[in-house]
């Protein structure tokens, strides 16, 4: 299992992961193109790292996210 996007009481599973971006399952993630999206990335060893950034698209379940406060390369 991977990282969880948790934003607020909704989370998401994220399948894709780079300095600058996440792409994620929608599931029960509400998103659309230009939404914005603030929330906690949760990674499987428990650490959390605060996120935030705009959806670029969504197609076929999966949202891209563009990251404006993104994780650090420690991760």
């Amino acid at each position: 299992a991977g990282p969880l996007l948790v934003v607020g009481s909704a989370a998401a599973r994220v399948s894709e992961i780079s300095e600058h971006g996440l792409q994620l399952s929608v599931g029960e993630f509400d998103a659309a193109a230009g939404q914005e999206v603030a929330g906690a990335l949760r990674f499987p060893d428990g650490v959390e790292t605060q996120v935030a950034g705009v959806v670029v698209r969504v197609v076929r379940g999966q949202a891209v996210v563009r990251l404006t406060r993104g994780v650090g390369l420690d991760r």
